[in-house]
């Protein structure tokens, strides 16, 4: 499930057409080196207010992560691998255009990806509460993006969960219901951010990073997803046609990265935990 996020300076004057190209580009390289399935592949581009641009692929490890392809295989490339696919990455011509840039990979171990599905009938409701589990604080920060398509199908009317609504604002309840579900015990902070990409292959990406003292169990961030997956079934959100995931993930990613100097004739990849 690698995903491409470019992120690039509104003040950048480049096609969008390049900006996915560049994406395309960059995810054909990790495939190709970690030897990750070709179908298996999501971009995204946001436009910021920073002043250099950058260029992130995360992806899950440590698990069968491709069963179909490669059952019963851990997918966990070495170091040293990561290392010369960030160095690939960097020195695609087609970052010409952007550099100043910097390029990352972002691996997640014991995360929970999942795609939403449109559900008819009855949907249960998760009456499971980590209240009484989660002892110590936890902070949890939701991002939600969403495509084009999306905010575009939302703006031509006939969606009654935006109607009246700044676009997003649909999305509120997530952060109240992860509030209700870790609880008041452990002090914990819970926040959410909208964003609209200005290219996106996913109609709506929720990704929520939690942080803590101590990890969550494989368990527990199931529960996060299962409780944010039957509410946007329950409110209608999840439908035909539509593509939602979520990703639960928490803090300990190793990151491989490139200084914002970076140029592939001068200066070689900097790897850090």
């Amino acid at each position: 499930m690698p995903i491409c996020i470019l992120r690039v300076p509104k003040t950048l004057s480049v096609s969008q057409e390049l900006l996915s190209d560049i994406c395309v580009a960059a995810l054909d390289a990790t495939l190709e080196n970690l030897s990750i399935p070709k179908w298996d592949q999501e971009i995204r581009v946001e436009r910021t207010n920073g002043t250099k641009a950058e260029l992130v692929v995360s992806f899950t490890v440590g698990g069968e992560e491709y069963p179909e392809d490669f059952p019963n295989k851990v997918f966990d490339p070495e170091k040293g691998l990561l290392v010369a696919t960030v160095q690939n990455i960097s020195s695609l011509p087609a970052l010409d255009s952007l550099r100043p840039c910097s390029v990352r990979l972002e691996t997640w171990k014991e995360s929970v990806f999942a795609e939403v599905e449109a559900v008819g009938g009855t949907i249960e409701t998760n009456t499971v509460s980590l209240a009484t589990e989660l002892h110590f604080p936890v902070s949890c920060r939701i991002s939600v993006a969403l495509s084009p398509k999306y905010i575009a199908e939302t703006q031509t009317g006939g969606s009654p969960e935006h109607e009246g609504k700044p676009a997003g604002q649909e999305f509120a309840f997530i952060k109240t219901e992860l509030a209700d579900l870790l609880g008041s015990e452990g002090d914990h902070t819970v926040e959410l951010a909208i964003s609209e990409p200005t290219l996106a292959d996913t109609d709506i990406s929720i990704d929520v990073d939690l942080g803590s003292k101590q990890d969550l169990t494989a368990e527990q961030l199931e529960t996060v997803v299962m409780t944010i997956e039957q509410q946007l079934q329950q409110r209608g959100l999840a439908r035909e046609g539509r593509s939602i995931t979520i990703w639960a993930k928490q803090e300990g990613r190793e990151r491989i990265t490139t200084p914002h100097s970076y140029t592939p004739q001068s200066t070689q990849p900097t790897a850090y935990d």
